[in-house]
């Protein structure tokens, strides 16, 4: 097998023992809650797993960054978005 193949491999196994693990765990009453920090955590988890798959510990905290980096960027741009609407409805009225 090759090492493209097996990565692909384990991708695959990783993505459906996520998703096992995480439909599991959600659905148990004592997790009623703690839904947030749970899939907070699973998905740091899926994509250090991913990461690591790919290419290593320097992939897992390129893909963990990165992805923090463009949730920031969209909190701002959004909150930009909704200052600029809400700016521009008062001047309306």
């Amino acid at each position: 097998m090759t090492k493209s193949t097996q990565q692909f491999i384990a991708f695959i196994a990783t993505m459906l023992g996520f998703g096992l693990v995480g439909g599991l765990l959600i659905d148990r009453p004592i997790t009623r809650g703690y839904e947030l920090p749970i899939g907070i955590l699973w998905i740091i988890g899926l994509l250090a797993a991913i990461g690591l798959i790919v290419n290593g510990r320097e992939g897992a905290k390129a893909l963990i960054s990165y992805t923090l980096l463009m949730w920031i960027a969209a909190i701002v741009g959004a909150a930009f978005i909704a200052w600029m609407a809400l700016a521009g409805a008062g001047h309306s009225l």
